[in-house]
């Protein structure tokens, strides 16, 4: 519940229900590792936004909402600074990174508006994969469900690409799976060897 996971919950708590809550369905489900996705409202948006650098191994795309943090200084246009809110994640954990998109929803009614749009910038300057999705009618709330679907299938983008691929090259196997064994679904020791993607030519 909220009082669990709220903004009175110090980063660490909230960081290790996160991960709690990934191993947990984890556990339950088949979870297809690559297309692990965190999200949050305001504050949580900025959680989102930290888990996206801080374990990039597990979070595989970030979309934050009316909230975003950033391991750099963002300048506000005024000649002042919107302070790094995290240390840029060193070596390996920064490639995963680079890997993974992360988006932010917002609009200019949302008073964090101005430093979304500026850490997306930054973002983007910093070679992330990043995109602000702003709407002018969106202020500090969460967006409509085809909005977060909009941002959803951007992150998601990379990995459908990947999946599409993998599920074209299975089609293919299966298909010269039937053409030696026929259709039949009777399974023999013959029909496993076959099955061996080694074993199909």
């Amino acid at each position: 519940g909220r009082g669990e996971s709220g903004q009175e919950v110090p980063v660490a708590g909230r960081y290790e229900l996160a991960l709690e809550t990934v191993g947990t369905v984890r556990g339950r489900y088949n979870v297809e590792r690559r297309r692990v996705y965190v999200t949050g409202i305001s504050g949580g948006g900025r959680m989102s936004s930290m888990l996206y650098a801080a374990v990039p191994y597990v979070f595989t795309g970030t979309i934050a909402i009316v909230g975003l943090n950033f391991y750099k200084a963002v300048p506000t246009g005024d000649g002042r600074l919107w302070p790094a809110t995290f240390r840029k994640p060193s070596g390996r954990y920064f490639g995963l990174m680079r890997r993974h998109r992360i988006c932010a929803m917002t609009g200019p009614p949302d008073f964090n508006y101005k430093p979304i749009a500026g850490t997306i910038k930054a973002m983007v300057s910093a070679h992330l994969d990043a995109k602000l999705f702003s709407y002018e009618d969106m202020g500090h709330e969460l967006p409509t469900a085809a909005r977060f679907a909009e941002a959803l299938v951007w992150v998601d983008g990379p990995y459908e690409k990947v999946r599409g691929k993998e599920v074209a090259s299975a089609e293919k196997l299966m298909a010269r799976y039937q053409r030696q064994v026929g259709d039949s679904e009777e399974i023999d020791d013959v029909r496993r060897k076959v099955l061996d993607r080694k074993s199909v030519v």
